[in-house]
């Protein structure tokens, strides 16, 4: 229920709370996919794909693996 009430918080809607809820694939922007991509490949294998890596970097800079894996570590050891 906590993150529930965050996902509102932050503006996320009912169906897209559902759709999260109940691992129905949902349409995402490209940043939005390429972020799910990248946060998935990291918690199933432990390791960014180098053509990952690439995309990431391109739609968000030179830090955005570092800071992506870090946040992605961290909330997996909650």
């Amino acid at each position: 229920e906590h993150h529930v009430r965050a996902a509102r918080a932050a503006g996320l809607g009912e169906e897209a709370i559902a759709a999260i809820a109940d691992g129905t694939p949902m349409k995402l922007a490209p940043d939005e996919a390429l972020l799910r991509d990248v946060t998935l490949a990291l918690l199933q294998s432990g390791r960014l794909p180098d053509a990952l890596h690439e995309a990431l970097t391109r739609a968000l800079g030179p830090a955005a693996p570092l800071t992506v894996a870090a946040l992605v570590g961290y909330y997996s050891m909650l």
